[in-house]
């Protein structure tokens, strides 16, 4: 891709969670519904994620066509519609009901993007839609409407260079796109109409490049971005007021941190906000992170990198934050791993199952 590289970030809105120790004593789901994109094979997959043993069952009715190049999945905060990015050749945006056995039924006509819709992201209140288009420069905003509508805000797109990454915290009204040519983060604000303002000027990446993918702890107060040409993970503090500007990104001292192998492609921080996973797609691997938290500092976690399949492309973490999946681009398959709440090292989980070609985003419903 001349230089670039897919993003692979996501921002997901995780239910309520339950870490042992870590995250009290709230109840949590024994099964949630699990969906993955397919570029190659232009589908969408479904699965039943068992939370008791982190197995994964196909659902019903599963693959779901979609429009070729599936690049990325999102699903709205009641967890009712699923929105999916289609790069060329149609560059447009699918959507998708769920039912309440968690199968999915396409809504007819698709929503045109801009060129090469890479990256997705829905704020926390579910009202807007933010979809990177890497190749024309720029980010659709939609408003959601009933029956997963999408209306292009006045003024989309918005020009932004290089878009392959975009996140919203889980408060405030900021956007987080990387810019992957210039080696930086741009922020944005958004108003109550989804109009985008930039905050500043672009953050740079200092001894970073190729930023590949973004993600925000729960709490929204730590920003992390992975440099693919780099191997390293740049960590930013979100500024809350005075005497900083809100939403601006601040380094965390020793940043940016080594990656465990090469080229980070993706990266998911757990519900309890204790630890970042990194996929790491050249060398097969995932690494795993401690998050200082009072300083956002990374420390590599027991064992880490922990092995994947062949390409992994994107991680999350499920709602009950104690399994981990990993889809495997070149394998055609996930991976899953139990998570130590304590150290949060990986175990290999009996979940790894065939999927289409070429996987790469993964979204939980309820």
């Amino acid at each position: 891709m001349s230089m670039k590289f897919a993003s692979l970030a996501g921002v997901f809105v995780a239910v309520v969670v339950s870490l042992l120790t870590a995250c009290g004593g709230h109840s949590s789901p024994s099964t949630n519904n699990m969906y993955v994109a397919t570029q190659a094979s232009a589908q969408v997959w479904g699965y039943l994620a068992n939370f008791n043993n982190g197995s994964l069952s196909t659902m019903s009715g599963s693959p779901y066509a979609a429009q070729p190049a599936a690049t990325a999945i999102v699903l709205d905060p009641a967890k009712t519609f699923a929105y999916v990015a289609e790069s060329a050749p149609t560059n447009q945006i699918d959507r998708f009901s769920i039912g309440s056995n968690g199968a999915l039924t396409a809504v007819s006509g698709g929503v045109p993007a801009g060129n090469n819709p890479v990256a997705l992201a829905i704020d926390p209140g579910g009202k807007f839609l933010f979809v990177a288009n890497q190749l024309s420069n720029s980010i659709s905003v939609f408003s959601i409407g009933s029956n997963a509508g999408l209306t292009a805000v006045p003024g989309s797109p918005f020009p932004a260079s290089d878009p392959v990454a975009v996140a919203v915290p889980s408060s405030g009204n900021f956007l987080y796109v990387a810019d992957q040519l210039n080696g930086a983060v741009d922020i944005f604000t958004f108003d109550s109409a989804g109009k985008l303002t930039a905050l500043g000027l672009p953050i740079p990446l200092a001894s970073g490049t190729a930023p590949s993918a973004i993600a925000i702890n729960p709490a929204g107060t730590l920003l992390y971005v992975t440099n693919a040409q780099t191997n390293n993970v740049s960590g930013f503090t979100i500024a809350k007021g005075a005497p900083d500007i809100p939403g601006d990104l601040i380094p965390v001292a020793g940043s940016p941190f080594p990656a465990g192998g090469f080229k980070p492609v993706s990266a998911a921080i757990d519900p309890s906000g204790q630890y970042l996973y990194v996929v790491d797609q050249d060398s097969n691997q995932i690494s795993g992170f401690r998050i200082a938290a009072t300083t956002g500092k990374l420390s590599a976690t027991l064992n880490s990198p922990y092995n994947t399949g062949a390409l992994p492309a994107f991680v999350a973490i499920s709602p009950s934050n104690k399994y981990l999946y990993v889809s495997n681009a070149g394998a055609g398959s996930l991976s899953g791993y139990g998570i130590n709440p304590a150290s949060g090292e990986l175990a290999p989980t009996s979940a790894t199952v065939n999927t289409g070609s070429s996987p790469a985003w993964i979204a939980f419903g309820k």
